[in-house]
């Protein structure tokens, strides 16, 4: 088959042109993201730091800090295989669209609109779903940090964290709306801010404060969950240790804002989880060890159990302070790197044609924040999960060239990444106190099966009529090697694109 001749450099109107639509609308994205801004980009969405900090309380009543430490050190197994699968993907694949336009290259043709459809609106939700959470915990330190320095203020109010929530969410908006120049630079703050925080309150912490036993944080299994297995307590606490493991497509998503994003995506994508699992490992430790009374700093009256953790171990107001204000900054930059992931992805899926009109709503309670992370992670792993999945059942990705190629150890890999994504989906549903009640619900599985509902209706209504897959031969001016069979869309519409296939 004869390709079309593209230039070295991709912007919007190439990938649109191979697209065989019309582009004359379309404003190109320009390459502004270096190695260490995308890397920072990376660091601020997927923010085990951050994310350790506000989830790891789920497991004080279910397995104990025991249950996220080894399921955090077996969650990273899936997670990094993931990764590597990504890795691969982005050093033959590099658009916005991510997890979403792998699995669409790699899926045989026959298949290829609807699963393209699905998992690019699994992958959107997801990301919708990273934004709203990063900007209600954001709200949440905002007030937190507040009740800090005056005890009488009441942070339960939801009027108020509302009120935070879109304060967060319309600054971020701004900056990626107004200031996209600037996106960079939040990312390299959030980046060095996280980086200070965890250094400086891991040594801190473990320096002054009062130690646990070596049994609390390795062995001892809490059990307060209502159900009578331990194995049940200790499942339920893999919530925390999965549901951390999450954004891990993020620096994908700007590959068209990257120069030579073949070689930097790749690197980007190392670094992160490298760096990731080093600082998770290490804080989970630290918050075990340091934890001095566990009851406190569950029903904390700041409404972040963080902050309360630091003020009791450290014996300091103003050291609890200081951390809200970091955690703070580190949480505004990563949803600030969250709207610029979302959108990019959003960018991605519409010009496929796949981007009806619909939005989310958050709840401000803790049933409901846990069903925002719970339905984020269920959507994300199983947008993730599909590139694996397409991986292993097609041959010729086994046998691509280059430095990231898999070669015979793709198989394997990816099995084991579509397995842990399936494994993650199935536990962030299930419920978290038994006997079940209205108010104790995991509500996961209504939002799944609320949003499943309007992407089978979108598909019927709109979608199998207007969603055009991406398929191209030249990405990036770079020959694909290693997709499905037949990637293409219609004869005609291969043959206007580049000429017949023989």
């Amino acid at each position: 088959m004869e390709t079309p001749v593209t230039s070295p450099g991709w912007d919007s109107k190439d990938h649109h042109q191979a697209y065989g639509r019309d582009n004359s609308t379309e404003a190109s994205l320009k390459p502004h993201f270096g190695i260490w801004s995308s890397l920072s980009v990376g660091l601020n969405t997927l923010n085990l730091f951050g994310g350790i900090s506000f989830i790891i309380t789920t497991a004080f009543s279910a397995g104990g800090i025991p249950a996220v430490f080894y399921g955090y050190l077996g969650a990273s197994v899936g997670a990094i295989c993931i990764t590597v699968i990504f890795i691969e993907c982005a050093s033959l694949y590099p658009t916005a669209g991510g997890s979403y336009h792998f699995a669409s290259f790699l899926t045989p043709f026959p298949h290829r609109r609807w699963v393209s459809y699905t998992v690019g609106w699994f992958n959107y939700i997801g990301w919708v779903l990273t934004f709203a959470a990063c900007c209600a915990i954001s709200s949440s330190l905002i007030f937190g940090i507040v009740n800090l320095l005056d005890g009488s203020f009441d942070v339960f109010i939801r009027w108020r964290l509302f009120l935070g929530y879109i304060a967060c969410a319309t600054a971020a908006w701004a900056i990626n709306t107004f200031a996209i120049q600037w996106t960079p630079f939040c990312a390299l703050i959030g980046g060095w801010a996280g980086t200070f925080g965890f250094v400086t309150y891991t040594i801190a912490l473990l320096a002054v404060s009062p130690k646990q036993s070596v049994e609390f944080v390795f062995q001892d299994i809490v059990n307060e969950t209502g159900y009578p297995s331990n194995s049940m307590a200790v499942l339920i606490g893999l919530f925390s240790a999965t549901t951390v493991w999450q954004c891990l497509d993020a620096p994908t998503h700007i590959a068209e804002e990257i120069a030579e994003p073949t070689k930097v995506v790749p690197r980007v994508l190392i670094l992160n989880v490298s760096i990731q699992w080093f600082i998770g490992a290490i804080w989970i430790l630290t918050i075990g060890f340091c934890m001095v009374n566990p009851d406190l700093v569950i029903h904390t009256r700041t409404g972040v159990p963080i902050l309360e953790l630091v003020r009791q171990a450290t014996g300091s107001q103003a050291a609890a302070v200081a951390f809200g204000f970091i955690q703070l900054t580190v949480y505004f930059a990563s949803t600030v790197a969250c709207a610029t992931t979302t959108s990019r992805q959003g960018l991605a899926f519409a010009r496929d044609g796949g981007f009806p009109y619909y939005g989310d709503r958050y709840l401000f309670s803790p049933q409901g924040f846990n069903a925002i992370l719970g339905a984020e992670c269920a959507f994300l792993l199983l947008s993730f999960g599909k590139s694996p999945l397409a991986h292993h059942l097609i041959h010729e990705m086994g046998n691509t060239q280059g430095r990231w190629a898999l070669g015979s150890k793709s198989y394997a890999i990816a099995m084991v990444a579509s397995v842990y994504s399936v494994f993650v989906a199935v536990i962030v549903m299930i419920p978290q106190q038994h006997p079940l009640t209205a108010s104790n619900m995991n509500y996961t599985v209504l939002i799944c099966a609320i949003f499943s509902v309007i992407i089978l209706a979108g598909w019927f209504l709109k979608g199998r009529r207007q969603f055009v897959p991406p398929s191209l031969e030249l990405i990036a001016g770079v020959e694909v090697s290693g997709a499905a069979p037949d990637i293409g869309l219609t004869r005609s519409q291969r043959e206007e694109i580049g000429g017949k296939k023989e």
